[in-house]
């Protein structure tokens, strides 16, 4: 019996500590999951002229391996225009996981294009870590009218990780989502 309720009160604590990861740990872990396919982040943003742009999509059109895609990815990360959540959409189609989950992560931090229609398509993503970054990156959402009905998609999750970040990420928003996400989510 001794063994049987330690073994319960064990799992409660570990149920306990996952809830308490606050979003700025669940970003970190998120990060740690995939730092091994991702070079570290040049903080400084810039900008590619038309030619490199087309070079950068051609080049990603013709490789076959992920690991080349997931490095071309990492060249970007200082890139940051509005045509980057196009390439998004097409890299979240790719068939391997890492080259989706690169390609999302690619948008942390990102201001420009459409942000919210990458996090939208990557809600339907099979692969839960793709749809936990999507839902990260609504935390720098500044639409609440286009991002609340995300939330509330990320709420209905299979994935126990995804549904904790929409709360995460509620933390920090206005009330009025929060009571938009907590009533849509009761029905």
């Amino acid at each position: 019996v001794s063994s049987t309720l330690l073994k319960k009160h064990k799992s409660q604590n570990k149920k306990v500590a996952m809830e308490a990861f606050s979003l700025t740990d669940r970003k970190e872990r998120l990060r740690r999951k995939i730092e091994k396919r991702l070079k570290p982040k040049n903080t400084s943003t810039h900008s590619l002229s038309d030619g490199e742009w087309n070079s950068v999509v051609m080049q990603l059109s013709k490789m076959s391996e992920p690991q080349d895609k997931i490095d071309l990815i990492n060249t970007l990360a200082a890139v940051d225009s509005k045509a980057l959540p196009e390439l998004v959409i097409k890299l979240l189609k790719d068939k391997n996981n890492d080259v989706r989950l690169a390609a999302i992560e690619l948008l942390n931090g990102k201001e420009q294009g459409d942000i919210l229609k990458c996090v939208e398509y990557a809600l339907d993503d099979p692969d839960e870590n793709v749809r936990e970054m999507a839902v990260i990156l609504l935390s720098d959402a500044k639409e609440p009218r286009r991002y609340a009905p995300l939330l509330t998609k990320g709420a209905g999750d299979t994935s126990e990780d995804v549904r904790a970040s929409v709360f995460d990420v509620l933390e920090e928003q206005p009330v009025s989502v929060k009571i938009e996400v907590f009533a849509e989510s009761i029905n």
